[in-house]
């Protein structure tokens, strides 16, 4: 059956986003989450697309859900009109036609409240048709929310391995290792941890990775405990009370370190680094728009 469409009734981009999310997942409830919709506003995206096309794309039933041959049909032809419509989309920037449009960045707090917020004024001027929507998360919460479409994109250090994620590296991110003056502990060993407490975000010990990862073999790092603190703030709080010891963030800790509130010990190998990144899905349409996003970080320090 041929779609019943005329020049003036080509089907809306949300639509047909919709239908090829739930041509790859066979899931509704899945489908909606890629897409940030409500499981209730998608179905009736698909229904209206349904009845735009004159046909069903989609056979239902209570087990399952599966495309029917005019849905197989129409699949490449819907994909090839959203990839138009992305060229469409970079075309008008190289031929800069501005167009208002909203980037969901998704961040750590404390990298947020340090760097993102600090530089939205300035991102502004450089462009200001784009607005920037923050969300806040754990760097697991930010990779789940991106998954299911619940925000464009993320910066981040985290580590991901996701075929489908277009990642661009944004600042080098370098690390300390920590302590409070009153612990009295200038150059430290491995024997030295026996009496200390390890400080960190979660159970993985990510912060202390960066150290622990450079160490070659030899004497084990046995601390008195741990405490996992969920954030780098509460971290660093910890260890400026003199609980413990932490890897940190130089970049968070610089002005600290300035002060003599803490203080760097000096060990035998240099820690590793790591990168901030931009991180986003490749199914995304606007990719053009965030390759500047991150042109634009780029050029600004962290704090």
């Amino acid at each position: 059956m041929s779609p019943n469409l005329s020049p003036l009734n080509v089907p809306d981009l949300v639509n047909l986003q919709c239908f090829i999310a739930l041509s790859k997942s066979l899931s509704f409830k899945e489908s909606a989450s890629s897409v940030a919709l409500s499981p209730a506003a998608f179905s009736d995206r698909i229904r209206k697309l349904e009845e735009q096309l004159g046909s069903a794309l989609f056979e239902r039933t209570t087990r399952k859900v599966n495309l029917t041959q005019f849905g197989t049909q129409l699949l490449p032809h819907a994909q090839e009109l959203l990839n138009s419509a992305a060229r469409w989309v970079e075309a008008t920037n190289l031929e800069g036609i501005q167009v208002p449009y909203d980037i969901r960045l998704g961040t750590r707090f404390e990298l947020g409240m340090s760097w993102v917020v600090p530089s939205l004024n300035f991102l502004k001027s450089m462009n200001p048709q784009r607005t920037i929507s923050l969300k806040w998360g754990t760097d697991q919460e930010l990779l789940r929310m991106l998954n299911q479409g619940e925000i464009d994109a993320l910066i981040s250090s985290v580590r991901v391995r996701q075929r489908s994620l277009n990642i661009l590296p944004l600042h080098r991110e370098d690390y300390v290792l920590v302590s409070a003056p009153s612990l009295n502990i200038s150059h430290l060993k491995a024997h030295d941890v026996s009496q200390l407490m390890l400080i960190d975000t979660e159970e993985e010990l990510p912060l202390f990775r960066y150290f622990s990862e450079s160490l070659t073999d030899g004497e084990p790092w046995l601390f008195k405990g741990y405490e996992l603190m969920g954030t780098i703030a509460a971290v660093k709080s910890r260890v400026l009370e003199g609980v413990g010891i932490a890897v940190l963030p130089l970049y968070f800790v610089k002005d600290d370190l300035e002060i003599g509130a803490l203080r760097s010990m000096r060990v035998d190998q240099p820690l590793k680094h790591d990168f901030f990144r931009l991180i986003w899905r490749e199914d995304l349409i606007y990719k053009t728009a965030l390759s500047e996003l991150a042109n634009d970080l780029r050029t600004i320090p962290l704090a």
